[in-house]
C-alpha cells in the first residue's frame, strides 16, 4: 500500500471524527486498521478525547481504538490479503 494513500486514509479518519461523522470515521478507521495498523489511531484517539474533554468520564474513542487494534491484530492472522507477500 502506498504511503500517500495510507496518510490520506488516516487524515480522512481523523477529519471525520473531528467533524462528528462517526459512521464515515468508523468505515475509514476499520479500512485503515486492516491496511496499515490500528496502533496509529490510538494516540490520535487519546488526543481527540483530551480535546473534547472526555477524560472526566470514560474516554470512548481511546477505548474503541485500543479494542480495534486488538481485534484487527487478531483478525489479520486469519486474513491472507493484508500482506504484500500474498500478491
Amino acid at each position: 500500500m502506498h504511503k500517500a494513500f495510507s496518510i490520506f486514509l488516516f487524515l480522512v479518519t481523523v477529519g471525520a471524527i473531528l467533524q462528528g461523522q462517526f459512521i464515515i470515521a468508523s468505515l475509514f478507521g476499520i479500512w485503515f486498521s486492516f491496511m496499515v495498523s490500528a496502533i496509529w489511531l490510538v494516540p490520535i484517539a487519546f488526543l481527540i478525547d483530551g480535546y473534547f474533554g472526555a477524560f472526566h468520564e470514560v474516554p470512548v474513542l481511546t477505548v474503541v481504538a485500543i479494542l480495534l487494534f486488538i481485534v484487527t491484530e487478531l483478525a489479520q492472522r486469519h486474513i491472507a490479503w493484508h500482506t504484500e507477500e500474498t500478491l
